[in-house]
C-alpha cells in the first residue's frame, strides 16, 4: 500500500505528504480500544473531524453529503487550519448496521459521497479529494 499512495503521490504533482494509513483485522477491537489513541495522537480530539463513508439510503437521513457536511462543519467552526479528518472507509457496499452504530457512538457522522456505490480502491481517492478541498 505504500508504495501505490507513494505512486499516486508523484502523479499528483501538488501534495508531498502521505497519508496515514492504518488496516485493522477487527473493527469493534480498533474502535472500542485502539481509535481514541490513534486520533489523539493526530493531533487532539479537538481538531480532528470524524466521518464514515457510507452508500446513501432512503432510510438513513442521518447521511449528509461530505461537501456539504464538511462546509457547514468548518463554517461554524471558523477554520480548517490544523484540522484533520479521519474517514472510515469500509467495503464494497457499505458498512453494515451494526458498524455504522459504532462508528456512530464514536463520534463519526455519516456522510456519503453520491449516490453510486464506488469500489474501495475508488471510493478512497475520492473521498480524499474531497477532504483536500476543505482541510490543507
Amino acid at each position: 500500500m505504500r508504495q501505490l499512495l507513494i505512486e499516486g503521490l508523484s502523479q499528483a504533482e501538488v501534495d508531498c505528504m502521505l497519508p496515514e494509513l492504518h488496516i485493522k483485522r477487527n473493527l469493534k477491537d480498533l474502535l472500542e480500544n485502539e481509535l481514541d489513541g490513534l486520533i489523539d495522537g493526530a493531533g487532539g480530539d479537538d481538531k480532528v473531524l470524524r466521518l464514515i463513508a457510507h452508500p446513501p439510503l432512503e432510510s438513513s437521513p442521518d447521511n449528509l453529503r461530505m461537501s456539504s457536511y464538511i462546509r457547514d462543519y468548518l463554517e461554524r467552526n471558523h477554520s480548517g487550519d490544523g484540522r484533520r479528518i479521519v474517514i472510515a472507509v469500509g467495503p464494497e457496499g457499505g458498512w453494515d448496521r451494526e458498524e455504522v452504530l459504532l462508528f456512530q457512538r464514536k463520534g463519526f457522522q455519516l456522510v456519503n459521497i453520491g449516490p453510486r456505490i464506488l469500489r474501495s480502491d475508488i471510493a478512497v481517492p475520492v473521498l480524499l479529494g474531497v477532504a483536500h478541498e476543505y482541510v490543507h
